[in-house]
C-alpha cells in the first residue's frame, strides 16, 4: 500500500505473496550454516559450548517462526489476490452486460419514436431490463 492510500492489485497481492514464499525459505536455511559450524572441533567443554548452543536453539526457533509467519502472509496474499481477480471479473461480466443493456435500450427507444410517427410499425414491447447494480467490492481493502 502506497502513499496514496490505493490498494494492491491482484498482481501487488501475487507478488507479495512470492516475496513471502522466498523470505520463508530464506528464514528456513538462515540457521543451518551456522548450526553446521558448531562441531565438537569447533567448541567442546566447558560452560560457553551450552549457552552457545542455547542461543543457536533460540535463533533457530524465532527463525522458524518468521518463516511460518510468512507463509502465513503468503497464503493470505494469495487468498486476497483470488478474491480481487474474481471481483474485477464479476466487474467485466456486468460491463458486458451493462453495454448489451444500453444498445438493446438505444434500439428500444429508436423503436418506440419511430412507431409514434408510424402506428403501422411492429410494437417494440417493453423496454429491456438493465443488468442489476454494479457488483459490490466484498472487502474493504480491494481497489
Amino acid at each position: 500500500m502506497g502513499s496514496t492510500g490505493s490498494v494492491p492489485t491482484e498482481a501487488a497481492f501475487r507478488a507479495a505473496a512470492d516475496a513471502f514464499d522466498t523470505a520463508a525459505r530464506d528464514a528456513d536455511a538462515l540457521m543451518t550454516p551456522a548450526q553446521q559450524a558448531l562441531t565438537p572441533d569447533v567448541l567442546h567443554g566447558g560452560v560457553l559450548t551450552p549457552q552457545v548452543q542455547r542461543a543457536l536453539d533460540d535463533a533457530a526457533h524465532d527463525a522458524a517462526a518468521v518463516a511460518a509467519e510468512c507463509r502465513a502472509s503468503a497464503a493470505t496474499c494469495r487468498q486476497r489476490a483470488a478474491v480481487v481477480h474474481q471481483y474485477w471479473a464479476d466487474v467485466a461480466e456486468w460491463e458486458t452486460h451493462y453495454a448489451q443493456f444500453n444498445r438493446q435500450s438505444t434500439t428500444w427507444a429508436n423503436q418506440t419514436a419511430a412507431r409514434k410517427t408510424d402506428p403501422t410499425l411492429p410494437d417494440p414491447g417493453p423496454p429491456p431490463q438493465g443488468p442489476g447494480g454494479r457488483p459490490s467490492k466484498p472487502q474493504s481493502w480491494i481497489d
